[in-house]
């Protein structure tokens, strides 16, 4: 772009600096001055007169104020800012003037700084502080007027010499960058662009992290505003004296952007950050780094960010093998600028670098300062990169650890079908067929069936569920009379034995006493220890026999009771049969036994059965007569229980069809929560209402967690 252009495109921006104001450079009269001054000003009283230090500086000559160096560097093109030459239009300047800096001294100064005696006819005395001589100083640069306006005194923030209390410099933070952020409010347009420079050379000794913080949290409540070059002026020693240098430390800025950005991918999966920085034009950062080993790393980072917010299974695939891929790419191309630049990094002086050597410097500084983030974002993404096979499953749980969880739900429910049958949990039986509806053309009049083979088109097998739903309500009717029934079976059974005499065991008793179930009748009850517990099991087996219902002694429910009287510690093999809080209790239960009565926590037992008991345990165990045990207990696995019917689908020998029920039952729980949120309606039916983030996350988790589990069987 030519001067012109660029030119034209600066008079629509807007510039602004934030510093701090430095006390005037002066020193005392030396005797060639005081010489002439007792001629001059014979009633003075000379040792409060002062004269000014003048400092030259590269290109921009002598300066009498620490903070000119830096405006000065912008105003008359040396920056490079916007391309060689350009000069920088600034049209407000912030900043902090403490108690020296306001302070007015008197200082012997030329009445014509052309000539360069100093003559009695040619010296005054003005009393002025820095920004009166600071103000005087930039009318090389612009008029008056703009000057004035420049350092109006709304921009101005008074503040002491020294601050002792961390509470007051935060404040004044705050408020520099509110006043900061209502300017560009006020006087720019919304569609405009605004640069916030910064000068870090002047001020007390906390001036720089000041400054940087007034940067840092105006840029973030500024929605336009753009951060421009962060100034330093330094003298350095030269042959001919010391001489006066601008340095831009823009680059050491932009290190906040690139590791809030490292931690923003890390935790967010967004890489919006670390691409304004690095591939910003014009910006501090070499554009070059796009087309090297960094750029194609936050490439990659980018496409995997696409990937997360499309959750696709497919396309989180490709886009962890190429970061994986872009990350072994960098770890080679940094090991090469390791060895093929240490001799810049050797050498005494960084100035005596030619212009070649100091690119390839800050190529290699770049390098490491990303070779340092990457250790991080490696170990953030351990689950899912360096692995020959991505398993889909580790990729749910790794949005469930940054609390994707739309897009742990939407992979869940469109991947875990076809997962299951990969890894051999699902068998589909090869004559298996699906309807499949037939394109758009023909959607309405024609149906076809397609013939599919193990993982194809398993999506729809197992989520096309039977239209009827009045057959459908029907049997879950039936569901939920079955388990009221158990349950009144059992308590009214607990309530009779609990009611008879000491002498007396169940057995013998013939009529049932009517009343509530009463937990410290059960503790009494069980205190002698002469309860008949195969007396009491086969009394409720029997009852629930007369109401049609039949338990199957496979293991669990009878065991479960039998080992909570004979031996208590024994009952915690089947403590899953128990709520998350009732197992925590028994388990606490079990503990203390040690030193107490073991009739505590036999009554225990029988209180968690009855009281922490889901219907669905009490139920595991039965055969009602009208319908299957599996449909009693997983109630949302018809389609499953249809399938096996059907021979369409098995396990394999190693599980049990249990172990697909329960994952079955995990995933039509879920799927209706992932459709409401990707369509956004209000249709709460077979949703909880109250269900939080959380409890979808546990939700996830434990039944990715069965799935493993069930997979260990498999390949173990």
């Amino acid at each position: 772009m030519c001067k012109e252009n660029i030119e034209l495109n600066i008079s629509k921006e807007h510039h602004i600096v934030v510093t701090f104001m430095s006390a005037l450079n002066t020193s005392s009269l030396s005797d060639e001055y005081k010489t002439v001054c007792e001629k001059a000003f014979n009633k003075e009283d000379l040792n409060n007169l002062r004269v000014y230090n003048i400092t030259q500086y590269e290109k921009l000559g002598p300066t009498k104020t620490t903070n000119e160096s830096c405006l000065k560097y912008l105003l008359q093109g040396y920056s490079n800012f916007k391309g060689e030459g350009v000069k920088i239009p600034v049209e407000k300047v912030f900043l902090f003037a403490s108690d020296t800096a306001r302070k007015k001294v008197r200082i012997v100064n030329k009445k014509n700084k052309n000539l360069d005696e100093i003559s009695e006819y040619n010296l005054m005395i003005e009393e002025v502080n820095t920004l009166d001589v600071l103000k005087r100083q930039l009318q090389d640069c612009m008029d008056k007027k703009t000057i004035e306006k420049m350092f109006s005194e709304d921009s101005i923030l008074e503040c002491p010499d020294v601050i002792t209390d961390v509470s007051y410099l935060i404040s004044n933070v705050i408020q520099m960058a509110g006043r900061i952020s209502s300017y560009v409010a006020n006087v720019c347009d919304d569609d405009s662009d605004v640069y916030l420079h910064a000068d870090i050379t002047g001020g007390p000794r906390d001036a720089v992290m000041t400054i940087l913080a007034i940067v840092r949290l105006a840029q973030y409540s500024t929605p336009n505003l753009k951060i421009g070059q962060i100034l330093y002026g330094n003298l350095n020693k030269t042959e001919t004296g010391r001489i006066g240098h601008v340095y831009d430390a823009k680059r050491i800025y932009d290190l906040f952007d690139i590791i809030a950005g490292a931690e923003e991918f890390s935790r967010f999966g967004s890489v919006k950050t670390l691409k304004d920085v690095f591939w910003a034009q014009g910006g501090s950062i070499d554009v070059e780094t796009k087309k090297n080993a960094i750029g194609n790393l936050v490439a990659s980072m980018d496409q995997f960010a696409d990937a997360v917010q499309i959750s696709r299974r497919s396309q989180f695939e490709q886009s962890i093998q190429q970061l994986n891929r872009t990350l072994q790419e960098f770890d080679r191309v940094k090991a090469k600028f390791d060895e093929t630049y240490k001799i810049y990094i050797n050498k005494s002086n960084p100035i005596d670098l030619t212009e070649t050597e100091r690119h390839s410097l800050n190529a290699k500084a770049n390098y490491d300062l990303v070779g340092l983030l990457t250790g991080r974002l490696k170990q953030s993404y351990a689950t899912i990169v360096n692995k020959e096979k991505i398993d889909v499953c580790d990729i749910i749980s790794w949005c469930l650890d940054r609390r994707y969880i739309q897009q742990a739900l939407s992979l869940y429910v469109e991947c875990i079908p076809d997962y299951l049958v990969e890894n051999g949990i699902i068998i589909v039986n090869k004559h298996t067929s699906v309807k499949k509806e037939a394109p758009s053309e023909t959607r309405d009049t024609d149906k076809k069936v397609k013939t599919i083979n193990k993982s194809s088109n398993i999506y729809t097998l197992l989520t096309e569920f039977d239209e009827n739903e009045e057959e459908n309500n029907r049997i879950q009717s039936k569901c939920d009379k079955a388990s009221s029934l158990i349950l009144g079976v059992w308590k009214e059974l607990l309530m009779e034995f609990s009611n008879q005499d000491e002498s007396t065991t169940i057995k013998e008793k013939s009529s049932r006493q009517k009343g509530q179930y009463n937990s410290s009748s059960v503790e009494k009850a069980f205190k002698n220890q002469r309860v008949d517990v195969q007396c009491f099991v086969a009394n409720f087996k029997a009852q629930l026999e007369d109401r049609e219902i039949y338990i199957h002694d496979d293991g669990g429910l009878i065991k479960f009771f039998c080992a909570s009287y004979e031996e208590p510690k024994n009952a915690l093999q089947y403590k899953t049969l128990l709520s998350d809080t009732a197992s925590s209790a028994l388990e606490k239960q079990v503990s203390s036994s040690i030193n107490g009565p073991g009739y505590k926590l036999r009554k225990s037992m029988f209180d968690l059965v009855i009281q922490n008991c889901n219907q669905d345990v009490l139920v595991k165990f039965l055969d009602y007569s009208v319908i299957a045990s599996e449909l009693i207990l997983y109630k949302k696995c018809k389609r499953i229980y249809d399938l096996f019917l059907a021979e369409k689908i098995a396990v394999p020998a190693e599980l049990a069809k249990d172990d697909l029920y329960r994952i079955m039952n995990d995933y039509y729980t879920l799927k209706p929560y992932r459709n409401a949120m990707a369509h956004a309606h209000d249709n709460t039916k077979d949703l909880e209402e109250d269900i939080t983030s959380d409890d979808l996350i546990r939700l996830i988790t434990g039944s990715i967690e069965k799935i493993q589990q069930v997979k260990a069987k498999i390949h173990k």
